[in-house]
């Protein structure tokens, strides 16, 4: 079952279905993404709830719950340092950085290559919601991806 988390929409999609995920549930898939390493139970518990305390550990553990009922419990793995995506997540984000340190490093980008880059960049021209806005933690996140809408403006100019 294909897991994808778009960072750039604000939204989970698993096997190409937009899945219903909001409140802390959106909040844990998309700084899981975001962060692309495991994260300890405190730091997710102090960058969703605002504070460091046992309870919030143990929220953590009922919101990964819910998102793996969502998206597949294999999806999330816990290791010794926290929780992870499983490799077969799609990360909209990570592709994007891919393609663009891929196409900065090509001297002479290809039609495909342009096209490509036109497409990532109408995808990123949309925004997000408001609501993931909002999140605090998100705002650096925000700031990588208007850099990276810049540099795929320039690969199609």
């Amino acid at each position: 079952m294909p897991v994808e988390i778009s960072l750039v929409r604000g939204s989970v999609r698993v096997a190409g279905v937009d899945a219903a995920v909001s409140g802390h549930t959106l909040a844990l898939a998309l700084f899981l993404a975001a962060e692309g390493r495991p994260v300890s139970r405190e730091r997710l518990g102090a960058a969703l709830f605002h504070a460091n305390s046992r309870g919030n550990e143990n929220a953590v553990k009922v919101y990964v719950h819910r998102l793996r009922s969502i998206i597949g419990k294999d999806a999330i793995v816990r290791r010794a340092d926290g929780y992870a995506y499983s490799p077969f997540v799609r990360v909209d984000l990570r592709e994007i950085e891919a393609f663009v340190a891929y196409a900065i490093d090509d001297a002479a980008p290809t039609v495909s290559m342009r096209a490509r880059a036109r497409k990532m960049l109408s995808d990123l021209s949309v925004g997000r919601p408001d609501s993931v806005l909002r999140w605090h933690w998100f705002t650096p996140i925000e700031r990588k991806l208007r850099a990276l809408e810049r540099c795929l403006r320039d690969l199609c100019a």
